[in-house]
């Protein structure tokens, strides 16, 4: 199934759906600890706040707008109750399918990308009037069956793929424990609690790691725009392992790439992440490293970090090299005094094994 076996043709949202507001949820009134999702403005998780006790004021299989600013839309497949300025859209006389509000959310996102902002909100007036662009049928409708045919295909292939990914994930962690003389499942660690902790200085002459700034921090705008996209390129964000997007391997000679099976630090922002793959980066990226860690431990690690850079903020005490030399770090010990980095990698494959084998066992009978 393709999205050319389609003609496409622009439908106005107001002419297809009902749009109208929410009835507001104020935050005296929430009762926390339920099973009801309170819906915002936010532009992540969905627009998710959190779960309450709250009896739903909203219906399911409809998509809610953020209208107070970028537009966010996402689908809502669960009653539920919401913040000022979400508004919603419905189809009169029944249900958006999860699959239908998925592939309508990607339609509006489109159309809507970098149009919408705090000064000229996408608020109800103007979601009706918005135009998308709509695979239709032979009568020239929209061809809503398509829609949610091309969507649940593409999501059996996904499943599909993450089955096959899983798997392999496991296979790997499993054959790891094998040449380390472990029994085949998970390796049994004495608790967190219960092992020995000790401080030690994160950088500097007695330091467990080697700091020093990032070997690129390419401004976006001075980017080259070649092909074979397959280099990340990492920012101060907090979101998508700090992945801003993908560029050529070829940039400018002075800047150089940075290798992987690091940890990279944003200045201002002090977001921490690994990056197992070689990168180049935004202005204000500081790289963590030693000749020890690999990806189980340093994801354990990453956890420390930002606990310890909590402290850290914008104006004028940001995560700079300096400040981190001094700063220190509480880790698991070895009976040598050491970083037990063994611990913290066993303790982190635990955890990806038994995530693995819940997400499989969901994958599989969904």
């Amino acid at each position: 199934m393709k999205l050319t076996d389609r003609k496409w043709k622009e439908f106005k949202i107001g002419e297809l759906f009902q749009v109208s507001g929410t009835i507001t949820t104020k935050p005296q009134d929430l009762i926390p600890n339920g099973k009801t999702p309170r819906i915002t403005c936010a532009a992540t998780n969905n627009g998710l706040d959190d779960l309450y006790q709250n009896t739903p004021t909203e219906t399911g299989g409809v998509l809610t707008v953020d209208s107070a600013t970028i537009g966010f839309t996402s689908y809502q497949g669960r009653d539920f109750i919401a913040t000022d300025h979400v508004e919603k859209i419905a189809l009169e006389g029944q249900s958006i399918s999860p699959a239908l509000g998925l592939f309508l959310k990607q339609s509006i996102d489109k159309a809507i990308m970098g149009k919408y902002n705090y000064g000229y909100k996408f608020a109800q007036t103007r979601i009706k009037q918005q135009t998308i662009l709509l695979p239709t049928n032979t009568q020239g409708s929209p061809d809503f069956e398509f829609m949610e045919a091309y969507i649940k295909e593409l999501m059996y292939k996904k499943r599909l793929e993450y089955i096959n990914y899983a798997t392999t994930q496991l296979k790997e962690i499993r054959k790891e424990g094998r040449k380390e003389g472990r029994k085949e499942g998970r390796n049994a660690l004495i608790p967190l609690q219960s092992k020995r902790w000790k401080e030690f200085l994160i950088g500097g002459s007695n330091g467990i790691f080697k700091l020093r700034a990032s070997y690129s921090g390419i401004d976006k705008n001075k980017l080259l725009n070649n092909t074979d996209l397959k280099v990340p390129y990492i920012t101060r964000s907090d979101m998508n392992n700090a992945i801003s997007l993908f560029v050529g391997e070829n940039q400018q000679p002075k800047y150089k790439k940075d290798r992987g099976n690091v940890l990279s630090i944003g200045l201002d922002t002090q977001t921490v992440f690994y990056q197992p793959h070689s990168f180049y980066t935004g202005q204000n990226i500081q790289i963590i490293y030693n000749e020890v860690i690999n990806k189980y431990d340093a994801l354990f690690i990453c956890n420390l970090l930002k606990k310890q850079l909590q402290k850290f903020n914008w104006g004028g005490n940001g995560a700079t090299l300096g400040r981190l030399s001094k700063t220190k770090i509480l880790l698991p010990i070895n009976n040598k005094n050491q970083p037990d980095y063994k611990y913290m990698e066993q303790y982190t494959k635990n955890i990806f094994e038994q995530k693995y084998k819940i997400y499989l066992r969901y994958a599989q009978t969904h």
